[in-house]
Order: C-alpha cells, then sequence, then structure tokens
C-alpha cells in the first residue's frame, strides 16, 4: 500500500486475478488512466446520476469493471487513492487535493520501509504542531476503512471535542469520493461510532480522558491517536487495552502521536523505552522524531516574513547558530531525514530568524521551557521541565 515494491507485486497478482474472472487477454493488466482518461470517466459516471443524486440504470459489464479495476488500483496504492481523491482543508483554509508535505513524505517513506521488511507499522512520533500528521493518518484511516473489509478502526484525540473534530477530517474524506467508490454509511452516533455495516468495517471514536479502555472487547486492525501527552490515564487506555487488542501483522497499523509535555510522564518514558528498543530492533513502536524545520511552508510562512523580513545585515546569534548546527547533525544522522533535505542541507536563514524572534518573544513572556519543547533540534530537547527555570 505504502512500498512502490510490494504495490508493484500486488498490482500483478491483482492483474493474473482478474484476467481470469473476466478471461481477458493475457496481456491485459492493471494499468493507471492518464489524467484525461480518468476525467472522462468520472464526468462519465457522474452524468448516470439523476438530480438526487441516484443512478438512473445499472452499470454496463463495461463500466462495472472500470469501477473494480479503478478500485483495486486505490486498495493497493496509498499513493493513487491520495492524489485522485483526498480532498482536505489545507492551512490557509482552502480546500485541496492530499499532496503530501515534507514531514508527511518522510513518515511514507518509513511506512515503505517497514512494509518491506514484513513488519506491522506500529510508530510512535515525537513531533512539531501543524507538520500534518494527524491530516495524513486520518486519510490512511480513511482508506483503509473505505476499501477494505472488516477494519475496526480506533482513532481519537486527549479531549472529546478534539476527537470529533479530528474524525470530521476523514468524514470530509468520505463526502467528496464519488458515488461508486464511496462505501454506505449504515450507523453513526456523531463523535462516537461511524458504520459501514455493507463492509464490515467501523471508525470508533476514543478520547484521552474516557474511562474504559481504547478498543476493549475487540480486535483492533488500525488505529491513529493524537496528543499522547496529554492522555489522563495512558497505562489503562493504551498499554493494558489499546495494545493488547492489536496483533502485529503486516496488515496492522498504530500511529500514536504527540508533541512532549514534560519529563518524566508516561509519553517521555514510553518514547525513552521504544528508543532503548530500537538499537536492536526490537521496538514494539517505531520512535520517529519530526522537527519544526521541516515544515518549511509554515516555519515561517510567506505572511509572517512580509512583516518581519530578515534584515539586509542579520548577524546570526550564537544560540540561534548552536541550534542550527544541532538540527544539522540530527539530520545527518537519520537517515529518513537526510533521505528528504539532502546531504548539504542547512537551516535557511528565514528559519534562523524565525527561531530567533519567537525565542525572544518567549523569552520575554517567561515561557521558554515551553518554547524549547515546541521547538527542538533533536529529540532529547523536546522533553524540558514543566515549569519555568529562575535562570535567563
Amino acid at each position: 500500500m505504502y512500498s512502490h515494491k510490494v504495490i508493484a507485486r500486488n498490482l500483478s497478482r491483482a492483474s493474473a486475478l482478474l484476467r481470469e474472472r473476466y478471461n481477458l487477454v493475457p496481456s491485459w493488466k492493471l494499468t493507471y488512466p492518464t489524467d484525461e482518461e480518468w476525467q472522462q470517466m468520472v464526468s462519465h459516471f457522474d452524468s448516470l446520476l439523476d438530480d438526487k443524486g441516484v443512478p438512473t440504470r445499472k452499470l454496463s459489464e463495461a463500466e462495472a469493471l472500470w469501477v473494480l479495476c479503478e478500485s483495486t488500483l486505490c486498495k493497493l496504492d496509498f499513493h493513487y487513492f491520495c492524489k485522485r481523491y483526498v480532498k482536505i482543508e489545507d492551512w490557509s483554509g482552502r480546500i485541496v487535493g492530499f499532496k503530501p508535505n515534507r514531514a508527511q513524505q518522510v513518515v511514507l517513506r518509513k511506512m515503505a520501509e517497514l512494509e518491506d521488511r514484513g513488519l506491522a507499522l506500529m510508530m510512535m512520533f515525537l513531533k512539531a504542531r501543524q507538520l500534518g500528521i494527524t491530516t495524513l493518518f486520518q486519510a490512511i484511516l480513511s482508506h483503509r476503512v473505505f476499501l477494505y473489509r472488516n477494519v475496526n478502526a480506533p482513532t481519537g484525540s486527549a479531549e472529546p471535542d478534539k476527537s470529533r473534530k479530528m474524525v470530521k477530517k476523514l468524514e470530509f474524506i468520505h463526502q467528496q469520493l464519488p458515488w461508486w467508490l464511496r462505501p454506505r454509511r449504515t450507523a453513526y452516533r456523531a463523535g462516537e461510532l461511524i458504520e459501514y455495516g455493507d463492509i464490515n468495517s467501523s471508525i470508533d471514536v476514543s478520547w484521552g480522558n474516557q474511562t474504559q479502555g481504547i478498543g476493549r472487547g475487540s480486535t483492533s486492525t488500525v488505529c491513529h491517536l493524537s496528543e499522547l501527552a496529554s492522555f489522563l490515564n495512558p497505562e489503562e487506555l493504551v498499554d493494558a487495552a489499546l495494545i493488547r487488542t492489536m496483533h502485529e501483522n503486516p496488515f496492522s497499523l498504530l500511529a500514536l502521536e504527540s508533541t512532549a509535555e514534560g519529563i518524566g510522564n508516561w509519553w517521555h518514558r514510553t518514547w525513552e523505552w521504544n528508543v532503548k528498543m530500537a538499537a536492536s530492533g526490537m521496538a514494539r513502536l517505531e520512535p520517529i522524531f519530526l522537527p519544526w524545520f521541516m515544515g518549511t511552508e509554515l516555519y515561517p510562512t510567506a505572511g509572517w516574513l512580509k512583516r518581519r523580513p530578515v534584515p539586509a545585515n542579520w548577524q546570526v546569534p550564537d544560540y540561534v547558530q548552536r541550534h542550527a548546527e544541532a538540527a544539522r547533525t540530527y539530520v545527518m544522522q537519520t537517515p529518513m531525514l537526510l533521505a528528504e533535505l539532502g546531504e548539504g542541507w542547512e537551516m535557511p536563514i528565514e528559519q534562523k530568524w524565525f527561531y530567533h524572534v519567537e525565542y525572544q518573544e518567549a523569552k520575554e513572556k517567561k515561557t521558554l521551557h515551553i518554547f524549547l519543547q515546541e521547538m527542538p533540534a533533536n529529540p532529547s530537547e523536546a522533553f524540558q521541565n514543566s515549569n519555568p527555570t529562575v535562570f535567563d
């Protein structure tokens, strides 16, 4: 689904099954339609609906085969599904097609690597805010739940309202799908449960202050949870409940994500344990750090720079240069970041200026400890004491 090697292998197998099922010529195989071909077929199927959105007739054999081929391409290739069918609201509020940003590309590359090795996709992300990881995994959950049978997918954030807001991303993707690809919703309790009974798949909405363990009473296939550092009782909700419902196999997917919020808490201990175990290849959760400087379109935005342009003769302060060097060192030591940023990467002057301006504001407002955990150069810097320092 994520590895191009695995996708090619599965498309070859699917082509053979379809040739046999439909008695197609030996040379036939699944192929991706061109943009023009795809648009023509989407328009054609839209023309089959009446003014109430109901198909006016049954599909012909050729039409049904096209739908089957297109849905198979989507099912086996997450990248194709995103390119053609996933619509999101971007950071500026516009509705756009989903095109993975740098941080999301890093995550997908790591998932492809795990898939190539035949491992379960079980990961924890220590990250900066607004890098799009929640959006990515809601798209991944929609792909699994909408296109595969028998998928039970818990998902949620620290609080009920945040969980509902998060799941709206998935619901929006569902609404934008064409009628012939969109699964029928058979049960719905806002902010709690969404079922697609025809394929026996469902979304179970959870949150970090609930009393019952996440996933208890069922076997979870895929799961995405956000803001884990703010969960009230993660030992019960995650360790004792959710983890026990997920059995590692190549189809399993578990994504836990959060910023750091202090030291010595469950999120910090879980990160440290998985980093330790990852050194020997035995980590239950692959620990992945996504730093703020991966968000090149946000940190800073064009609008931020227009109001605060880099001074022509600005000299980079020592503390900013040390931060930039620590960031470069971490990138050079981390293959998945290096693959995205390249051997010659250095923090751009615009990001150094952004860091300097934000740092000075945090220092003046006595919130430097919060700033440092939100804008770290490496994982160690992310875990700061929750109390402000008495020193300057």
